[in-house]
Protein backbone atom coordinates (compact mmCIF):
# COMPACT_ATOMS: atom_id res chain seq x y z
CA UNK A 1 0.00 0.00 0.00
CA UNK A 2 1.31 3.04 -1.27
CA UNK A 3 2.04 6.01 2.40
CA UNK A 4 1.34 8.97 0.29
CA UNK A 5 -0.86 10.02 -3.04
CA UNK A 6 -0.67 12.60 -5.24
CA UNK A 7 -3.32 13.95 -3.51
CA UNK A 8 -1.77 14.12 -0.71
CA UNK A 9 1.76 14.40 -0.97
CA UNK A 10 2.63 15.21 2.79
CA UNK A 11 0.87 11.72 3.87
CA UNK A 12 3.10 9.48 6.17
CA UNK A 13 3.80 9.02 10.14
CA UNK A 14 7.42 10.70 10.65
CA UNK A 15 7.49 9.49 14.03
CA UNK A 16 8.62 6.09 12.52
CA UNK A 17 11.18 7.72 10.95
CA UNK A 18 12.18 9.65 14.35
CA UNK A 19 11.39 6.45 16.03
CA UNK A 20 14.10 4.34 13.98
CA UNK A 21 16.44 7.50 13.26
CA UNK A 22 16.83 7.41 17.58
CA UNK A 23 17.77 3.57 17.01
CA UNK A 24 20.36 4.20 14.63
CA UNK A 25 21.14 6.49 17.21
CA UNK A 26 21.84 4.30 19.97
CA UNK A 27 24.07 1.58 17.67
CA UNK A 28 26.14 4.54 16.74
CA UNK A 29 27.01 5.69 20.15
CA UNK A 30 27.08 1.50 21.12
CA UNK A 31 29.96 1.33 18.25
CA UNK A 32 31.92 4.50 19.87
CA UNK A 33 31.47 3.58 23.41
CA UNK A 34 33.12 0.03 22.88
CA UNK A 35 35.78 1.20 20.37
CA UNK A 36 36.89 3.52 23.38
CA UNK A 37 36.86 0.06 25.65
CA UNK A 38 39.06 -1.77 22.65
CA UNK A 39 41.70 1.26 22.87
CA UNK A 40 41.96 0.81 26.20
CA UNK A 41 42.53 -2.67 25.86
CA UNK A 42 44.97 -2.35 23.08
CA UNK A 43 47.27 0.27 24.98
CA UNK A 44 47.14 -1.96 28.39
CA UNK A 45 48.14 -4.66 26.17
CA UNK A 46 50.91 -3.01 24.42
CA UNK A 47 52.26 -2.30 27.70
CA UNK A 48 52.50 -5.32 28.90
CA UNK A 49 52.81 -7.98 26.37
CA UNK A 50 55.28 -8.89 23.93
CA UNK A 51 56.19 -11.34 21.44
CA UNK A 52 53.88 -12.60 18.75
CA UNK A 53 50.95 -13.42 20.71
CA UNK A 54 50.79 -9.36 21.75
CA UNK A 55 51.51 -8.17 17.93
CA UNK A 56 48.43 -10.55 16.58
CA UNK A 57 46.03 -9.69 19.67
CA UNK A 58 46.54 -6.06 19.23
CA UNK A 59 46.09 -6.44 15.25
CA UNK A 60 43.02 -8.31 16.17
CA UNK A 61 41.56 -5.60 17.86
CA UNK A 62 42.61 -2.85 15.17
CA UNK A 63 40.31 -4.56 12.50
CA UNK A 64 37.38 -4.64 15.05
CA UNK A 65 37.95 -1.21 15.52
CA UNK A 66 38.40 -0.68 12.56
CA UNK A 67 34.76 -2.33 11.51
CA UNK A 68 33.13 -0.91 14.31
CA UNK A 69 34.31 2.53 13.17
CA UNK A 70 32.47 1.73 9.74
CA UNK A 71 29.32 0.66 11.68
CA UNK A 72 29.61 3.58 13.79
CA UNK A 73 29.80 6.10 10.46
CA UNK A 74 27.23 4.53 8.11
CA UNK A 75 25.37 4.68 11.50
CA UNK A 76 25.45 7.97 11.79
CA UNK A 77 25.19 8.75 7.78
CA UNK A 78 21.81 7.06 7.86
CA UNK A 79 20.81 9.25 10.66
CA UNK A 80 21.78 12.68 9.16
CA UNK A 81 19.31 11.16 6.04
CA UNK A 82 16.25 10.71 8.57
CA UNK A 83 16.71 13.89 9.77
CA UNK A 84 16.92 15.62 6.46
CA UNK A 85 13.95 13.16 5.00
CA UNK A 86 11.64 14.28 7.87
CA UNK A 87 12.68 18.12 7.38
CA UNK A 88 11.96 17.82 3.44
CA UNK A 89 8.65 16.05 4.33
CA UNK A 90 7.53 18.94 6.54
CA UNK A 91 8.15 21.59 3.81
CA UNK A 92 6.04 19.47 1.58
CA UNK A 93 3.21 19.16 3.99
CA UNK A 94 3.15 23.21 4.24
CA UNK A 95 3.20 23.26 0.64
CA UNK A 96 0.52 20.57 0.18
CA UNK A 97 -1.90 22.88 2.81
CA UNK A 98 -0.90 25.94 1.03
CA UNK A 99 -1.84 24.38 -2.50
CA UNK A 100 -5.49 23.19 -1.10
CA UNK A 101 -5.63 26.71 0.81
CA UNK A 102 -6.05 28.57 -2.53
CA UNK A 103 -8.10 25.86 -3.80
CA UNK A 104 -10.53 26.25 -1.25
CA UNK A 105 -10.23 30.80 -1.31
CA UNK A 106 -10.93 30.68 -5.29
CA UNK A 107 -13.86 28.04 -5.17
CA UNK A 108 -15.10 29.77 -1.89
CA UNK A 109 -15.14 33.57 -4.10
CA UNK A 110 -16.25 31.39 -7.36
CA UNK A 111 -19.42 29.83 -5.21
CA UNK A 112 -20.40 33.42 -3.38
CA UNK A 113 -19.93 35.55 -6.63
CA UNK A 114 -23.75 36.59 -8.11
CA UNK A 115 -21.78 36.67 -11.50
CA UNK A 116 -23.34 34.05 -13.71
CA UNK A 117 -21.22 31.24 -14.88
CA UNK A 118 -20.58 31.09 -18.72
CA UNK A 119 -21.59 27.61 -19.44
CA UNK A 120 -18.74 25.12 -20.50
CA UNK A 121 -16.29 28.34 -20.47
CA UNK A 122 -15.73 29.19 -16.82
CA UNK A 123 -11.74 30.33 -17.76
CA UNK A 124 -13.42 32.95 -19.69
CA UNK A 125 -16.37 34.23 -17.35
CA UNK A 126 -16.18 36.89 -14.90
CA UNK A 127 -14.48 34.56 -12.78
CA UNK A 128 -11.42 33.68 -14.56
CA UNK A 129 -8.70 34.76 -12.37
CA UNK A 130 -10.40 32.50 -9.58
CA UNK A 131 -10.54 29.15 -11.90
CA UNK A 132 -7.21 30.40 -13.19
CA UNK A 133 -6.01 30.27 -9.55
CA UNK A 134 -7.35 26.86 -9.09
CA UNK A 135 -5.93 25.78 -12.08
CA UNK A 136 -2.61 26.59 -10.82
CA UNK A 137 -2.65 25.35 -7.32
CA UNK A 138 -3.73 21.75 -9.02
CA UNK A 139 -0.15 22.22 -10.91
CA UNK A 140 1.55 23.21 -7.97
CA UNK A 141 0.30 20.24 -6.00
CA UNK A 142 1.48 18.01 -9.29
CA UNK A 143 4.82 19.65 -8.59
CA UNK A 144 5.03 19.07 -5.17
CA UNK A 145 3.93 15.43 -5.08
CA UNK A 146 7.06 14.73 -7.73
CA UNK A 147 9.11 16.46 -4.96
CA UNK A 148 8.23 14.31 -2.15
CA UNK A 149 9.02 10.96 -4.82
CA UNK A 150 12.20 12.90 -5.46
CA UNK A 151 12.57 13.12 -1.27
CA UNK A 152 11.61 9.49 -1.01
CA UNK A 153 14.50 8.42 -3.00
CA UNK A 154 17.00 10.30 -1.80
CA UNK A 155 16.23 9.36 1.89
CA UNK A 156 15.99 5.72 0.16
CA UNK A 157 19.53 6.23 -1.81
CA UNK A 158 21.44 7.28 1.37
CA UNK A 159 20.20 4.64 3.67
CA UNK A 160 20.66 1.60 1.55
CA UNK A 161 23.55 2.68 0.42
CA UNK A 162 24.95 2.29 4.42
CA UNK A 163 22.99 -1.22 4.38
CA UNK A 164 23.40 -2.47 1.02
CA UNK A 165 24.75 -6.02 0.15
CA UNK A 166 27.79 -6.78 -1.44
CA UNK A 167 28.47 -8.17 -4.56
CA UNK A 168 32.08 -9.76 -4.93
CA UNK A 169 33.76 -9.83 -7.95
CA UNK A 170 37.14 -11.29 -9.19
CA UNK A 171 39.29 -7.88 -10.13
CA UNK A 172 35.59 -6.65 -11.12
CA UNK A 173 35.05 -8.70 -14.32
CA UNK A 174 31.66 -10.58 -14.00
CA UNK A 175 31.19 -13.76 -16.00
CA UNK A 176 27.85 -13.90 -18.23
CA UNK A 177 25.01 -15.05 -16.12
CA UNK A 178 24.16 -18.34 -16.87
CA UNK A 179 21.12 -19.72 -17.88
CA UNK A 180 19.97 -19.61 -14.32
CA UNK A 181 20.70 -16.57 -13.54
CA UNK A 182 18.71 -14.96 -16.39
CA UNK A 183 15.74 -16.95 -15.25
CA UNK A 184 15.69 -15.74 -12.10
CA UNK A 185 16.50 -12.40 -13.07
CA UNK A 186 13.65 -12.42 -15.54
CA UNK A 187 11.26 -13.93 -13.38
CA UNK A 188 12.32 -11.09 -10.81
CA UNK A 189 11.78 -8.30 -13.18
CA UNK A 190 8.51 -9.76 -14.45
CA UNK A 191 6.87 -9.31 -10.57
CA UNK A 192 7.83 -5.76 -10.30
CA UNK A 193 5.89 -5.35 -14.23
CA UNK A 194 2.98 -7.04 -12.50
CA UNK A 195 3.25 -5.10 -9.10
CA UNK A 196 3.13 -1.97 -11.51
CA UNK A 197 0.54 -3.41 -13.90
CA UNK A 198 -1.66 -4.14 -10.79
CA UNK A 199 -0.88 -1.07 -8.74
CA UNK A 200 -0.13 -2.81 -5.65
CA UNK A 201 3.67 -1.71 -5.50
CA UNK A 202 4.84 0.49 -3.05
CA UNK A 203 5.74 4.33 -4.32
CA UNK A 204 9.10 3.52 -3.89
CA UNK A 205 10.97 0.50 -4.32
CA UNK A 206 14.70 -0.21 -2.14
CA UNK A 207 16.64 -3.61 -3.53
CA UNK A 208 19.64 -4.55 -1.72
CA UNK A 209 20.39 -7.88 -2.43
CA UNK A 210 18.71 -10.96 -4.73
CA UNK A 211 19.10 -11.23 -8.18
CA UNK A 212 17.91 -7.71 -9.24
CA UNK A 213 21.61 -6.42 -8.10
CA UNK A 214 23.57 -8.93 -9.40
CA UNK A 215 21.68 -8.62 -12.98
CA UNK A 216 22.34 -4.91 -13.01
CA UNK A 217 26.14 -5.61 -11.97
CA UNK A 218 26.37 -7.63 -14.81
CA UNK A 219 24.65 -5.31 -16.96
CA UNK A 220 26.20 -4.06 -20.45
CA UNK A 221 25.87 0.01 -18.86
CA UNK A 222 27.45 -1.06 -16.01
CA UNK A 223 30.52 -2.64 -17.21
CA UNK A 224 30.53 0.59 -18.95
CA UNK A 225 31.01 2.25 -15.78
CA UNK A 226 33.02 0.27 -13.84
CA UNK A 227 35.75 0.08 -16.25
CA UNK A 228 35.77 4.23 -16.25
CA UNK A 229 36.16 3.67 -12.61
CA UNK A 230 39.00 1.38 -12.94
CA UNK A 231 41.05 3.69 -15.04
CA UNK A 232 40.21 6.43 -12.98
CA UNK A 233 41.34 4.66 -9.79
CA UNK A 234 44.36 3.51 -11.66
CA UNK A 235 45.43 7.32 -12.40
CA UNK A 236 45.20 8.02 -9.34
CA UNK A 237 41.94 10.16 -9.87
CA UNK A 238 40.00 9.12 -7.46
CA UNK A 239 39.41 9.66 -3.86
CA UNK A 240 37.59 7.73 -0.74
CA UNK A 241 34.15 10.00 -0.58
CA UNK A 242 34.27 10.83 -4.43
CA UNK A 243 31.50 10.71 -6.76
CA UNK A 244 30.24 10.17 -10.19
CA UNK A 245 27.58 8.73 -12.70
CA UNK A 246 26.05 8.26 -15.92
CA UNK A 247 22.76 7.65 -17.59
CA UNK A 248 21.65 5.17 -19.77
CA UNK A 249 19.08 6.78 -21.92
CA UNK A 250 17.10 5.37 -24.74
CA UNK A 251 15.84 8.47 -26.18
CA UNK A 252 18.88 8.70 -28.45
CA UNK A 253 20.49 5.22 -28.56
CA UNK A 254 19.38 3.16 -31.52
CA UNK A 255 21.48 -0.09 -30.41
CA UNK A 256 20.32 0.24 -27.05
CA UNK A 257 17.15 0.01 -27.94
CA UNK A 258 17.25 -2.35 -30.46
CA UNK A 259 18.97 -5.12 -27.60
CA UNK A 260 15.96 -4.20 -25.25
CA UNK A 261 13.80 -5.27 -28.13
CA UNK A 262 14.97 -8.42 -28.53
CA UNK A 263 15.42 -9.69 -25.03
CA UNK A 264 11.28 -8.50 -24.96
CA UNK A 265 11.14 -10.95 -27.96
CA UNK A 266 13.32 -13.76 -26.77
CA UNK A 267 12.06 -13.39 -23.09
CA UNK A 268 15.36 -12.08 -21.44
CA UNK A 269 17.11 -15.75 -22.89
CA UNK A 270 20.11 -13.90 -24.06
CA UNK A 271 19.71 -10.06 -22.32
CA UNK A 272 19.57 -8.82 -19.43
CA UNK A 273 15.89 -8.38 -18.45
CA UNK A 274 16.19 -6.24 -15.40
CA UNK A 275 18.18 -3.76 -17.62
CA UNK A 276 15.88 -3.92 -20.32
CA UNK A 277 12.71 -3.62 -17.44
CA UNK A 278 14.76 -0.53 -16.04
CA UNK A 279 15.51 0.92 -19.63
CA UNK A 280 16.37 4.46 -18.89
CA UNK A 281 18.30 4.75 -15.56
CA UNK A 282 20.64 7.13 -13.34
CA UNK A 283 23.53 4.84 -12.47
CA UNK A 284 25.85 6.87 -10.02
CA UNK A 285 29.07 5.34 -7.61
CA UNK A 286 30.56 6.28 -4.16
CA UNK A 287 34.10 5.26 -3.40
CA UNK A 288 33.92 3.86 0.06
CA UNK A 289 37.60 2.97 0.70
CA UNK A 290 41.01 2.61 -1.03
CA UNK A 291 43.55 0.07 0.22
CA UNK A 292 46.21 -0.63 -1.66
CA UNK A 293 44.97 -1.75 -4.88
CA UNK A 294 41.38 -2.89 -3.68
CA UNK A 295 38.40 -0.19 -3.66
CA UNK A 296 35.24 -0.63 -1.74
CA UNK A 297 32.55 1.11 -4.31
CA UNK A 298 29.23 1.75 -3.74
CA UNK A 299 26.93 1.43 -6.49
CA UNK A 300 23.44 2.96 -6.94
CA UNK A 301 20.55 2.86 -9.60
CA UNK A 302 17.73 4.76 -9.56
CA UNK A 303 14.24 4.63 -11.97
CA UNK A 304 10.94 5.89 -12.25
CA UNK A 305 8.73 3.71 -14.18
CA UNK A 306 5.42 5.23 -15.56
CA UNK A 307 2.74 4.16 -18.01
CA UNK A 308 3.83 6.96 -20.41
CA UNK A 309 7.59 5.92 -20.88
CA UNK A 310 5.85 2.48 -21.00
CA UNK A 311 3.70 3.28 -24.04
CA UNK A 312 5.34 5.62 -25.69
CA UNK A 313 7.65 4.89 -28.86
CA UNK A 314 11.44 5.44 -28.25
CA UNK A 315 12.46 7.93 -30.73
CA UNK A 316 9.32 8.70 -31.72
CA UNK A 317 7.60 10.83 -28.41
CA UNK A 318 4.46 11.27 -29.77
CA UNK A 319 3.74 7.86 -31.50
CA UNK A 320 2.44 5.20 -28.88
CA UNK A 321 2.79 1.94 -28.75
CA UNK A 322 -0.26 -0.96 -29.84
CA UNK A 323 -0.75 -1.62 -26.41
CA UNK A 324 -1.48 2.04 -24.54
CA UNK A 325 -5.54 2.08 -24.73
CA UNK A 326 -4.93 -1.00 -23.11
CA UNK A 327 -2.26 0.09 -20.77
CA UNK A 328 -4.57 3.78 -20.22
CA UNK A 329 -7.91 1.58 -19.25
CA UNK A 330 -6.07 -0.55 -16.55
CA UNK A 331 -4.31 3.41 -15.01
CA UNK A 332 -8.46 4.91 -15.42
CA UNK A 333 -10.23 2.27 -14.55
CA UNK A 334 -8.57 -0.59 -12.43
CA UNK A 335 -5.90 1.83 -10.93
CA UNK A 336 -2.94 -0.18 -12.50
CA UNK A 337 0.25 1.04 -13.98
CA UNK A 338 0.39 3.76 -11.13
CA UNK A 339 4.18 5.75 -11.48
CA UNK A 340 6.91 3.37 -8.91
CA UNK A 341 10.46 4.38 -7.76
CA UNK A 342 13.19 1.95 -7.90
CA UNK A 343 16.24 2.31 -6.02
CA UNK A 344 18.89 -0.17 -5.94
CA UNK A 345 22.28 -0.58 -4.33
CA UNK A 346 25.29 -2.45 -4.14
CA UNK A 347 28.74 -2.75 -2.62
CA UNK A 348 31.91 -4.23 -4.36
CA UNK A 349 35.21 -4.79 -4.15
CA UNK A 350 37.01 -3.21 -7.18
CA UNK A 351 40.92 -4.31 -7.76
CA UNK A 352 42.76 -2.13 -10.04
Amino acid sequence: MKVWTTENPGAGDMSVIETWKASVDGQSEACLKVIEKLRAISSSSTNHWEGKGGVAFVGAIARRIERLDLMSQACAKASAAASEYVGAVEIIREQTAECYARIERARSVIADSEEPVLEGFPSHGPNADHYEEVLQAVDELGLVAYRRHEADQIFMRDVLRQMSGRVRTERSEYETMDRDDRGQATDASKDLFLAFASGQAPRDIGITDGIIPVALADSGHMKNLRERLIRLLKGGDLDVGDQDGSTRSLSSDVLTLSADGSNVITGGRFGNTPETFFGSFEATYEVVKIEGGEATVTFTVTNDTTRQSFNRVPLVPFVEMPWAPGVNIGHDVLGGYEPIGETVVWTEKIEF
